[in-house]
This record gives structure tokens, C-alpha cells and sequence, in this order.
């Protein structure tokens, strides 16, 4: 995007591209951090279910959706935390 300001009728300060980039920026790391935290908590929840429910061997049903779902829930937490590191390893735009 440029970063060239230009004069918003609705605003009394000119509004710059650069800053809306900025802004949308901040507003996608907070959605990739939340979404991140939410999916490790699930798995760990699914994590911990395996060790205190105590029959997870009895039933393998159990034992397969409980692993599936810490695997996709681990899969989504990663990935949303290796997009974080990226963002930030990258020099700011504008």
C-alpha cells in the first residue's frame, strides 16, 4: 500500500493508508493469537480427558476421537503461532 495521507470527510485528521494497514495488522495478530491460545487450551483439555477419564485402553473409539482432536487442535495452535513468528520476524511495511 502507499503511504501517501489523504483527507477523510468524516475525520478531522487525515487518515493515512499506512496506518490502515497497520491497524488491520494489530486486529489479524490478535485473532491469530486468540484463536492460537483457545486451540492449545482444547487440547490440552482433550490431553488431560485421556489421563483422568482412566478407561481410554477399554475403549478405542475413546482413545482415536481424543487423539484425532489433539492432533487437529495441536495442528491449528502451531500453525497459528508460526504465522505469529513469521509476522514478526518480517521488517514493518510503510
Amino acid at each position: 500500500m502507499s503511504s501517501r495521507c489523504f483527507p477523510a470527510c468524516c475525520y478531522s485528521a487525515p487518515v493515512c493508508a499506512a496506518d490502515d494497514n497497520r491497524r488491520w495488522l494489530m486486529a489479524v495478530k490478535a485473532y491469530l493469537g486468540t484463536t492460537g491460545i483457545l486451540f492449545a487450551l482444547i487440547g490440552l483439555a482433550h490431553l488431560l480427558r485421556l489421563f483422568v477419564e482412566g478407561h481410554p485402553l477399554s475403549d478405542p473409539g475413546f482413545l482415536v476421537e481424543n487423539l484425532a482432536l489433539l492432533l487437529v487442535c495441536g495442528g491449528f495452535a502451531a500453525w497459528a503461532g508460526w504465522l505469529l513468528m513469521r509476522s514478526r520476524a518480517r521488517p514493518p511495511e510503510g
